[in-house]
């Protein structure tokens, strides 16, 4: 692929003051969750009781400032002045996936309109370099390459820090692939797999040369999209709407703590702590870590619609969490 056109759109230094806030509010539940509320409301019920726009993800660059992105929503947070950066966008329905952060500290913006970079304090557009898609899931390789998936496409791209890449995926199979991949430490990617239908069939790795089938539990197979990533030891975690799974040394277990339970949004802190949200029947939301063979739920969000939640790990070892409410929750961990 031809290389990138890099459009600068904003510098820090020139933001008009207009677009940022000073605002501290936050609410101590206990001695270790506080909520922190942001100036802008930035969940909307609309009509069928439901939230339209949200926060949906969130991450924190290596100096300390914090970014909350979701539908219609990109703000930013340095100690107690909030800034919105929506307007960045041009079509005003807009919708950030994923906020990541690479190796060298960037952050990365998937959304709707494509593909965006914060770095030095300045934001970078790479739309062109990925043809108008939508920018789902990113993911580094041990070599320090940057990956990313698009919606309704089954190929990955790499940014080798110059050019853009496309990667194409398994052309020998008619399969269609779960658009959330991740590397192990040994340059494998994981990737789930469909056949005739958005149910799980196949759990698939590829070694860089040759694409090859895991075996999944058979309960696995009646269970639509799941949220998965790989831990520091390789093992690859699965939340589904009945159960964790985990598949380390070639096999499959299931921790009891969370037997029949609705589990998304999986992530592992620098501890070794997994943290999940758990949802009911009635749609309440809890915060769940697992430690050690021990569960720790935390206090129940709201009583709200299930929608999807986002982890982070700041720089100060706080667990932060998005969902749909005005600000994040902070967890010391």
């Amino acid at each position: 692929m031809k290389k990138f056109s890099i459009i600068w759109l904003l510098f820090i230094l020139f933001l008009s003051c207009e677009r940022e806030k000073s605002f501290q509010a936050e609410s101590i539940i206990n001695d270790s969750v506080t909520v922190v509320n942001c100036p802008y409301d930035i969940t909307e019920i609309i009509d069928d009781g439901t939230n339209r726009y949200y926060p949906k993800c969130i991450n924190q660059t290596n100096s300390g400032e914090i970014f909350i992105g979701g539908h219609s929503l990109l703000l930013s947070k340095i100690g107690n002045n909030w800034v919105d950066y929506s307007n960045l966008y041009a079509d005003t329905d807009f919708y950030i996936y994923e906020i990541y952060k690479d190796k060298d500290g960037a952050l990365w913006f998937g959304s709707t309109e494509g593909l965006m970079c914060y770095k030095n304090n300045t934001f970078i557009n790479y739309d062109s370099e990925v043809e108008g898609h939508e920018v789902i899931c990113f993911d580094e390789d041990p070599a320090g390459n940057l990956w990313f998936s698009l919606f309704a496409e089954d190929n990955l791209y790499k940014f080798d820090g110059t050019e853009f890449h496309k990667f194409m995926i398994d052309e020998e199979n008619n399969f269609s692939y779960s658009i959330l991949f991740f590397f192990d430490s040994m340059s494998n990617i994981w990737r789930f797999a469909y056949e005739g239908s958005s149910h799980i069939t196949l759990l698939r790795k590829y070694d860089g040369t040759l694409w090859t089938t895991i075996p999944i539990p058979e309960s696995m197979y009646l269970t639509y999209f799941p949220f998965n990533f790989i831990d520091k030891n390789d093992a690859l975690w699965v939340t589904t709407k009945e159960r964790l799974y985990v598949y380390s040394d070639n096999s499959w277990n299931t921790p009891a703590e969370y037997n029949n339970t609705h589990l998304t949004s999986p992530f592992q802190a620098s501890d070794g702590s997994y943290w999940f949200m758990v949802h009911d029947e009635e749609g309440i939301s809890k915060i769940s870590r697992y430690h050690n063979n021990i569960r720790t739920d935390y206090n129940t969000i709201n009583n709200c619609p299930l929608v999807h939640y986002d982890f982070f790990e700041d720089i100060e070892g706080n667990i932060l969490v998005v969902g749909d409410f005005d600000g994040y929750i902070k967890i010391k961990n």
